[in-house]
């Protein structure tokens, strides 16, 4: 059950990308991704058609923001992630994915008539709800 739809896009320092060409950014600087991200993160460079010229995997989507802000990269985050930090300028969007990044809740179809497992999903979606309106989850 989708809970979340986000825009997926790649980012970097503005220092990286100023008087450079998308391209010469991608091919400079290395891709930063998080392990659990990894298959994400060959899906969309797919769609770039890039092999990026070195990876380094993040122990977390905050270390890949961090080292793309201190000018250690390029990533590919969930724009929620990173709105702070793009309507600061710390960061800028190089390129904007035309598939969006969808948060679901995962269950039992067999069991979604049960109390418990409704109960449960109710409360999931008033709590991401809340979380997101007051700013916890982005």
């Amino acid at each position: 059950m989708p809970i979340n739809e986000e825009d997926f896009v790649m980012v970097a320092s503005p220092a990286v990308v100023q008087g450079r060409s998308y391209m010469e950014v991608l091919t400079r600087y290395p891709f930063l991704r998080n392990g659990v991200l990894e298959k994400l993160g060959e899906k969309i460079m797919e769609e770039v058609t890039f092999t990026p010229p070195a990876v380094i995997e993040c122990s977390s989507e905050e270390t890949i923001k961090q080292t793309a802000i201190r000018q250690g990269g390029v990533c590919a985050v969930g724009e929620d992630v990173v709105s702070d930090e793009l309507a600061t300028g710390e960061l800028v969007v190089i390129y904007r994915f035309r598939k969006k990044m969808i948060t679901s809740l995962i269950f039992l179809k067999d069991r979604a008539d049960e109390a418990s497992i409704r109960a449960f999903v109710s409360l999931v979606q008033k709590e991401w709800t809340q979380s997101r309106k007051s700013g916890l989850v982005k």
